[in-house]
């Protein structure tokens, strides 16, 4: 980050504008930061448009922690839950299975308690197996989200799961009113505001 602002430094110091010092960093100054500065440039108020992008970006960052903190939840539930289906899967349902053995003395076992019993038997006879495909599950999840497709989908289930709808809506909603606000008070004209925000 030093290095950048160096040639950020120097950009501005063989004669160039500080936008375009920072627009040739976009992984670090975003389309948003940029167009802000360059308004504020245009506009003779630099400094003005410099402390709403600060204050921009921390409630930004707070925002952005409300939502961590109210996921954690559903996190925690849904990790409780997986790790009582394991332990069900391969201490409670292999002594039921001894159970109905003795209960209907060779007669079959209807078809859904079978499935559940093979499932067991995969649990408690090939964990590692099952818990690397659990963890090679989570990681090919994580892989796909990074994905354009993937990221649709999530971004789908995520406008549309009861349990975290309301959290990820209102974060976006918040988002886009409070980037749109920010630009426009700071001088970028409306229909480019609207483009920024929407990137």
């Amino acid at each position: 980050f030093r290095r950048i602002l160096e040639d950020v430094a120097e950009n501005v110091r063989s004669g160039g504008t500080l936008s375009d010092g920072l627009s040739n960093h976009p992984k670090v100054f975003d389309k948003l930061f940029c167009n802000m500065v360059k308004a504020g440039e245009a506009g003779g108020v630099l400094d003005l448009v410099l402390d709403r992008v600060a204050t921009f970006m921390e409630k930004s960052i707070r925002t952005a922690k409300k939502v961590k903190s109210a996921m954690i939840y559903p996190s925690v539930i849904m990790f409780v839950a997986v790790v009582i289906v394991t332990l069900l899967m391969m201490v409670v349902v292999p002594q039921f299975e001894a159970i109905f053995q003795q209960m209907l003395r060779g007669a079959p076992l209807p078809g859904p308690t079978q499935i559940v019993i093979n499932i067991s038997e995969l649990f408690s006879g090939h964990p590692i197996l099952v818990l690397g495909g659990m963890g090679g599950t989570v990681f090919g999840l994580f892989l796909f989200k990074k994905t354009k497709k993937g990221s649709r989908v999530f971004d789908w289930l995520g406008l549309h799961v009861p349990a975290i709808r309301d959290v990820i809506s209102k974060s976006n909603i918040s988002r886009i009113t409070r980037t749109f606000g920010t630009l426009l008070s700071s001088g970028v004209p409306i229909l480019q505001a609207l483009q920024i925000t929407r990137d």
